[in-house]
């Protein structure tokens, strides 16, 4: 008879027992790969770390030395060095002197026959004609806040503008009498006080300065000026016109002026 009865065991697919295994069978390999894996990682780990050992400061393999910063200078200092590269190391007061002052005119492609040299000396308030001193050197350019040649030479133009500016000309004017004069002596020689007008008025041209030169030089009298006939000379310039239409032979002036007006009135007649 047969039996209907349903069996109770469940019997397992052959497709999933077949996936089964198969996944052991990853499994297994999977395992072998990390251990595989973390066996290298362990070796790296040890070699880098021998390498590291290898590679540490001893005293058989000391450690590289850094190469030291280089101090800034600060700007006192860097006005010395400046100042160094001209003075004359044979000047017992240890200052710039001729040779040196022309070769820092060179430095500043500057021709010593323009009104630079006369305005850099002003602008230092150098008091002796041909030295600069350092103290000279230090406090003008302290003040004008410039610590080199390329900075100075951006600042000659505005420099410049000084022949132009009435109140520092004025200034100028004043200060390149005791330039010039010697310091024993009270007069500049007219051909000294001639040169200099040349570079002063060189951008305030006036027929003054011309004629007033042509006058000194054929005249015998004065070879030197003093510093009021100087003085006197600007303020000449700046309030009598071409002409002398408006100079009084009564007024206060120096007699050289008198002299120079009767002059120009000999001169002009002998033209006509």
């Amino acid at each position: 008879m047969p039996n209907n009865k349903k069996s109770n065991t469940f019997t397992v697919p052959r497709t999933i027992q077949t996936r089964s295994t198969t996944s052991r069978g990853m499994g297994n390999t999977i395992a072998r790969q990390n251990q595989t894996t973390a066996s290298t990682s362990s070796r790296g780990r040890r070699t880098k770390t021998n390498t590291q050992r290898a590679n540490a400061p001893s005293p058989q393999n000391p450690a590289p030395r850094t190469a030291k910063r280089q101090r800034v200078l600060s700007f006192d200092e860097k006005l010395q060095q400046w100042f160094d590269q001209y003075k004359d190391s044979e000047d017992e007061e240890g200052r710039i002197g001729h040779q040196g002052f022309e070769q820092w005119m060179n430095d500043l492609r500057v021709n010593m026959d323009s009104e630079y040299p006369l305005l850099l000396c002003w602008k230092l308030r150098v008091s002796t004609m041909g030295y600069v001193t350092k103290e000279e050197w230090m406090s003008g350019f302290k003040k004008w806040g410039i610590e080199s040649n390329e900075q100075l030479k951006l600042k000659l133009p505005e420099l410049n503008n000084t022949l132009t500016s009435p109140d520092l000309f004025k200034d100028l004017y004043r200060y390149t009498f005791d330039y010039v004069k010697d310091k024993n002596q009270k007069c500049i020689d007219v051909e000294v006080a001639i040169y200099m007008w040349d570079q002063l008025f060189a951008k305030r041209p006036t027929p003054h300065v011309k004629e007033f030169s042509e006058f000194l030089k054929q005249a015998k009298q004065p070879k030197v000026l003093t510093r009021d006939q100087w003085t006197n000379f600007l303020e000449f310039v700046n309030t009598i016109d071409d002409t002398l239409s408006n100079y009084d032979l009564e007024s206060a002036w120096p007699c050289v002026f008198d002299d120079y007006a009767e002059w120009r009135k000999s001169k002009n007649d002998k033209i006509r």
